[in-house]
């Protein structure tokens, strides 16, 4: 039976577990980041920023933070909203009552439906480093940008006595990874040994984009999801 090592956030670990898990996969629980509110960002920055044109939400921990920050932080006008998956839509939906713009998971398709929206202004709710891609579409096409650092993201050590025990079993494993920086993180962390052993086995990621920086790193076997979204990446796995 194969192994799925999950890596989403501490805070993302248990649906995706719970899947995986229903799907008839073995699973193993490997976050690399943890997410914390920012609390350096001040409300009245979360309410200029959502005055921009477009407003791009990277993820529920971004809708969480800015609740945190403001409890009542709020968007009028629902419509200039995209969300980076089906599950930041339903996150916006749960919190505030309104249906906003699906655009897709990835940055790619982000930048797709602005080009599509030609914005004057875009302000991007994320992490430190968040957006590149759509940063630099922003900056090439004389669009003013804004990003709101509204949470963190920390680095968690692995647990290497438990990776190495996974890996020298020499049982069917698959990694599932929803951007670059968990692939990065694990490289980093990972003594050459087992990170060899490591690509050896299938790696799912969410973009296109990931899945050549898994090729570069030397995976034999990379499947490219619809979108990072746990549903998806089962569907590629299934």
């Amino acid at each position: 039976m194969t192994t799925v090592i999950v890596t989403r956030p501490s805070g993302k670990q248990s649906s995706a577990l719970h899947l995986f898990k229903q799907a008839g996969f073995e699973v193993f629980s490997a976050p690399c980041f943890a997410a914390t509110t920012n609390y350096d960002i001040k409300a009245e920055w979360l309410n200029q920023a959502s005055l921009a044109d477009v407003v791009v939400v990277l993820n529920s921990h971004a809708i969480d933070a800015c609740l945190d920050i403001d409890p009542n932080f709020c968007i009028q006008n629902n419509d200039k909203v995209l969300a980076i998956g089906t599950a930041v839509q339903q996150h916006w939906q749960h919190c505030f009552g309104q249906t906003i713009h699906q655009a897709g998971g990835n940055s790619e398709a982000v930048i797709d439906q602005l080009k599509q929206i030609k914005p004057k202004s875009i302000a991007v709710f994320s992490a430190l480093g968040g957006r590149e891609l759509i940063k630099s579409f922003a900056l090439q096409q004389g669009i003013n940008y804004t990003q709101i650092n509204c949470y963190n993201k920390t680095e968690l050590p692995l647990d290497l006595p438990a990776w190495q025990a996974l890996l020298e079993k020499g049982e069917a494993l698959a990694l599932t990874v929803n951007s670059g920086a968990p692939l990065e993180h694990i490289k980093s962390q990972l003594p050459q040994k087992l990170w060899q052993a490591l690509i050896q086995h299938p790696v799912v990621t969410g973009a296109q984009r990931i899945s050549d920086m898994a090729y570069e790193m030397g995976f034999a076997k990379v499947l490219t999801a619809n979108s990072p979204s746990n549903r998806d990446m089962l569907k590629t796995l299934l």
